[in-house]
């Protein structure tokens, strides 16, 4: 089994009879330069933590190492490891960058592919903080770097950002690295002005609507469901069951995974159409958001929150506009559909009239 990026190395040694497992870490990387003052090639700085007779021992060093339980190690050269060369590590702690590497894989095991991408794109907007000592950052240092966000992300950006910060520095507390975490010290600012939404205009549902291409299809069908656009591609035909008018579907809340969506007898020939090639060649989330933008000027959300105005305007009960969309009730069974429920759902939505009918 292969370590994490940055946890080290756990190997069996050759021509040792006892004690054949070993475990090293790596410190960091020194540049060794030629003559001339040239820098040719990084070497890396290893300590071995010692050895040990199975791999699991080995293994369990490493994990120890890294809780700051185990204190003492081999000091690493070319030569033969002696065992009165020790070296202290009871004062190591890892730079921001050494703690995302090693911790990367535990702390996004589960969570989804959007999420871990999303915790990429972060790490790249800490590069000032990359090389530094997890010890070493602290709350006006973070505050200056946050402050120079303002003028350049949304404040629910800068927030999420804040997050996966406090995430890393949640996991160095835990470690022992750090007594607090400076995270919570932080205020978010932003310049930048939230979007309005906006609500579909009556008459272009209706021109939508008679529409006969890819992307009036999904316009329709997002805007007679209040789905999210990754909730629509994930459709499957195995989650369609259009002879009773409900999909399942869901994503991004308890309240909102594996939920029961009504089929509005509107878009339900053309539901049935699209499905099969939602797997398909241009069916990605940026590809539809951009057609839609240049369409018809909207945004996919922008369909959610048109349908969720069309449930006020059209008298839908609160409770089964909350059930559709996928926000939290009060009810403790919600995750649990009926017969009876689902047609109960069919029904609300059908108050919603068929395009050309609309207000």
């Amino acid at each position: 089994m292969k370590n994490e990026n940055g946890f080290g190395s756990v190997y069996k040694l050759k021509n040792k009879k006892r004690n054949q497992w070993t475990a090293c870490v790596t410190l960091g990387w020194v540049q060794i330069y030629n003559n001339s003052g040239t820098p040719v090639r990084a070497k890396q700085k290893r300590i071995r933590l010692g050895y040990y007779p199975t791999r699991k021992d080995a293994q369990l060093a490493l994990a120890k190492w890294h809780e700051g339980h185990l204190q003492n190690a081999t000091q690493a050269t070319k030569t033969p490891f002696l065992a009165s060369s020790v070296v202290q590590l009871k004062n190591y702690t890892p730079t921001l960058k050494q703690l995302w590497n090693s911790r990367k894989t535990s702390l996004e095991k589960g969570i989804a592919l959007t999420t871990q991408k999303a915790h990429a794109s972060f790490f790249k907007l800490l590069v000032p903080l990359h090389d530094k000592r997890i010890d070493e950052i602290g709350y006006r240092e973070l505050q200056a770097l946050f402050d120079s966000y303002s003028d350049k992300y949304k404040e629910n950006t800068i927030s999420s950002i804040k997050g996966f910060l406090s995430l890393l520095f949640g996991e160095a507390v835990k470690l022992g690295y750090i007594t607090s975490s400076p995270t919570q010290y932080v205020k978010i600012r932003s310049s930048i002005q939230k979007k309005k939404k906006k609500i579909f205009d009556t008459e272009l549902i209706k021109r939508i609507f008679i529409e006969d291409t890819k992307i009036s299809s999904i316009t329709i069908v997002l805007l007679y469901t209040g789905l999210r656009i990754n909730e629509l591609l994930k459709l499957t035909p195995a989650n369609c069951h259009f002879e009773e008018d409900y999909i399942i579907t869901g994503s991004k809340t308890k309240a909102g995974k594996d939920r029961v969506v009504p089929v509005h007898p509107a878009i339900k020939d053309k539901l049935i159409e699209l499905v099969p090639h939602l797997k398909g060649k241009g069916f990605s989330p940026d590809n539809i958001r951009i057609a839609m933008s240049k369409e018809y000027g909207y945004t996919p959300h922008e369909c959610r929150h048109t349908f969720i105005t069309m449930c006020h305007q059209y008298g839908i009960d609160t409770y089964t506009e909350h059930k559709i969309v996928g926000h939290a009730t009060n009810d403790v069974s919600e995750m649990v559909y009926t017969h009876i429920q689902i047609e109960t759902m069919y029904r609300e939505i059908c108050k919603i009239p068929y395009p050309k009918d609309l207000k």
